[in-house]
C-alpha cells in the first residue's frame, strides 16, 4: 500500500486561509470491506469508502463496489450505504442510511462514544508510525491503529477520538475492515453549508423505535397471510432486523 501524501502538505491546512465559497479539503480515501450477512454468514464485499475533512467538520460515506461480475450496479441492502456527519465544536454526529424503501433518512448519535485504549505498540504503516487502541462499541470490538503525526481526531464511519487520523481499523472477528489508501487536498464546497447541517434530526432513540414498529408491522402482516394446510406450524412469525451495531431492537 502506497498512501499519497506529504506530511508538510498535510501539516499545512491548518495554516492556509480559504475563500467564502471553497474550502481546503482533506480527501481520505479508505479500502472498506464489510460483510453483508453479519453473523449469519460470511458474504463479503468491498466498498469505497471516503472521508472529508473540513475545519474540524466531516462527511464520510460508503458505498458500494462493482459486483463480481464487474456490472456497474449499485445494490441497496440493508447497512450498504453508511453516511456520517461530525461536527466535534458542537459535540454532534448525525448519520444518514437507506430504509428498506431505498429513502434515506438522518439521525442524531452519540459523538465518539467508545472509551479507547490506548496501547505502546508501534506499527508502520507507509511511511507513518502508528500506534494501537482498541475499543468496544455497541457489542463489538474494534481495533485501530492511528497515526499521531496526523493531526485529525477522526477516522471511517462513526469511529474518532483518537489522537491522531485512524488509518486501519478491524472490526474483532473480521466482518468490517477499513484501510486508508490515500489522501489528497482540494478546494471543496464548505460542509458547513449542506442541507444535512441545517436541519435537526430524531435522535437514536427515534432510531430504536423507527425499527421495532417496522419489525412489529411485519409480523402482523406475516400473521395475517393464509396458513397453509398444516396442523403443527408456529402461528407466530419470527422476524429479525439484524443491524451492524447490536442495538436493542
Amino acid at each position: 500500500m502506497r498512501i499519497i501524501l506529504k506530511l508538510y502538505t498535510l501539516l499545512s491546512l491548518f495554516c492556509l486561509k480559504s475563500s467564502a465559497q471553497l474550502q481546503k479539503t482533506y480527501i481520505m480515501n479508505y479500502r472498506g470491506v464489510f460483510n453483508l450477512k453479519h453473523d449469519l454468514d460470511r458474504q463479503f464485499r468491498q466498498y469505497r469508502s471516503v472521508l472529508i475533512e473540513q475545519h474540524g467538520i466531516s462527511h464520510f460515506f460508503m458505498q458500494p463496489g462493482p459486483t463480481e461480475e464487474g456490472v456497474n450496479e449499485v445494490i441497496i441492502e440493508s447497512d450498504s450505504s453508511f453516511r456520517v456527519f461530525k461536527e466535534p465544536a458542537a459535540s454532534r454526529l448525525i448519520f444518514g442510511e437507506m430504509d428498506l424503501a431505498g429513502r434515506e433518512r438522518y439521525f442524531e448519535d452519540t459523538l465518539h462514544p467508545m472509551r479507547w485504549t490506548l496501547h505502546e505498540e508501534v506499527r508502520q504503516i507507509d511511511s507513518f508510525e502508528c500506534r494501537k487502541a482498541d475499543a468496544w462499541f455497541r457489542g463489538r470490538h474494534y481495533t485501530a491503529w492511528y497515526a499521531p503525526d496526523i493531526p485529525i481526531p477522526n477516522g471511517p464511519w462513526k469511529m474518532g477520538g483518537l489522537p491522531g487520523l485512524i488509518m486501519e481499523l478491524r472490526e474483532a472477528s473480521g466482518d468490517m475492515h477499513f484501510t486508508l489508501e490515500s489522501i489528497r487536498i482540494e478546494n471543496m464546497p464548505d460542509l458547513r453549508l449542506h442541507p444535512v447541517m441545517h436541519k435537526s434530526h430524531p435522535d437514536i432513540q427515534s432510531y430504536l423505535n423507527y425499527w421495532r414498529k417496522l419489525v412489529a408491522r411485519m409480523k402482523g402482516m406475516a400473521a395475517a397471510q393464509p396458513g397453509a394446510d398444516c396442523l403443527t406450524c408456529q402461528t407466530t412469525p419470527s422476524i429479525q432486523i439484524r443491524r451492524w451495531e447490536k442495538l436493542p431492537l
